[in-house]
């Protein structure tokens, strides 16, 4: 009884944060958090309740961390830039960390993407889109980013800071000049070629 008082919420939950860090999601369970603090898992339950609290709360202190890291992107030029660029270095500094907040399946609730307001509206004063537009190149800067972070991942890519930046910039560019063309996205789904026929999606 009189060990179950060395610990709080604050001490499990950052001693949870740090095994997920140094050991992935699947490593946080009562019975090796209770040997990480050194107590059986008793105190756990006792003072944070059931498990699942436990590991949602976890998730939410990863999600702190990420904040942190991107939080004063807006006061770079240009931010959204600079905010993809981080998101990528954290998928390399900080895997575990990571794929807990972006790649657990159920996730959605806790963190789908991050508040992004300030910079979409950065967005769109800079580049004079309006809301679809800038919704439109938010989603493909943003999908493309969690490609390059997931290559990183994976261990199939090592990108330095210039080789992001230079992705970044003709994936955004890219998107940029399709907006503002007015060309209209072929929505065509793919089917098989009929004998003699060329392409169906020339370019304008």
């Amino acid at each position: 009884m009189g060990r179950s008082s060395n610990f709080n919420r604050e001490t499990i939950i950052e001693a949870g944060l740090q095994l997920v860090r140094e050991q992935g999601e699947s490593a946080l369970t009562a019975r090796t958090l209770g040997k990480a603090l050194g107590c059986s898992t008793s105190p756990l339950f006792t003072v944070c309740g059931s498990f699942e609290d436990i590991r949602t709360e976890v998730k939410k202190a990863a999600t702190r961390v990420f904040t942190e890291y991107v939080e004063d992107s807006m006061n770079y030029v240009p931010a959204f830039k600079e905010f993809g660029m981080r998101l990528v270095k954290f998928s390399i500094e900080e895997p575990n960390l990571y794929k807990m907040i972006f790649l657990t399946p159920g996730n959605k609730s806790l963190i789908a993407k991050p508040d992004i307001r300030e910079y979409i509206e950065a967005m769109k004063d800079t580049y004079g889109i309006d809301d679809s537009q800038v919704n439109i190149l938010f989603d493909q800067v943003w999908t493309y980013a969690c490609g390059l972070s997931a290559q990183c991942l994976a261990g199939v890519a090592s990108y330095t800071d210039d080789e992001i930046s230079d992705r970044l910039s003709r994936q955004f560019t890219s998107t940029i000049i399709y907006l503002k063309s007015g060309v209209k996205t072929d929505h065509t789904r793919p089917r098989l070629r009929k004998e003699g026929e060329g392409p169906i999606m020339p370019l304008p």
